[in-house]
């Protein structure tokens, strides 16, 4: 019996038994942007580990913020036009829609669909809730925080009142005598 099989068993059989990267993207959410980059552990070892390139909030092409400010989020739009893209409010949700019909691009044909709900937090200005659309194709939504009245300052006296009783919680070195 050869020895050879048993020494490339592992490396040999782990692309053949592991799951495609093609089956696994296709039940995913979205499409992931590089199929050629999985992260798909093999027994190989560490060094030989693949790891993405792509963080997560990279893959879901959206950040959001929140400031003492604003309310901010940004979405990575860059593959449709700005007649494709939609932003709607409705009651404290902000709604935003992309979509295009099929075209062609380098990898053949594809269509694109995406929708994404934003609930306002509290404490936003529903009126000014304004957006963006920059050159490189990322979307930014912007909700300033109300802005509190001002009230006038006003000057009162706060009455002080005398009591016979004795502060019981003060040492007697802070007592002063009338």
């Amino acid at each position: 019996m050869s020895i050879i099989p048993i020494l490339f068993r592992d490396s040999f059989m782990d692309d053949f038994m592991r799951p495609s990267i093609m089956e696994k993207s296709l039940f995913d959410d979205e499409f992931p942007a590089n199929l050629l980059v999985a992260n798909i552990p093999t027994r190989r070892g560490p060094k030989r580990r693949r790891c993405t390139c792509v963080t997560e909030n990279q893959q879901n092409n959206a950040v959001q913020k929140k400031s003492r400010e604003s309310f901010e989020v940004s979405i990575d739009v860059q593959n449709f036009k700005p007649e494709e893209i939609s932003v709607k409010m409705v009651d404290n949700y902000i709604t935003v829609e992309g979509k295009h019909e099929e075209k062609q691009d380098e990898e053949g044909f594809v269509s694109r669909h995406f929708v994404r709900k934003y609930r306002l937090p509290e404490g936003h200005d529903l009126e000014k809730v304004a957006s963006s659309l920059s050159s490189d194709g990322v979307l930014t939504i912007r909700a300033p925080r109300l802005a509190l009245p001002e009230v006038p300052a006003k000057e009162r006296t706060i009455p002080i009142v005398r009591t016979e009783q004795i502060a019981e919680d003060e040492p007697k070195s802070q007592k002063t005598a009338d």
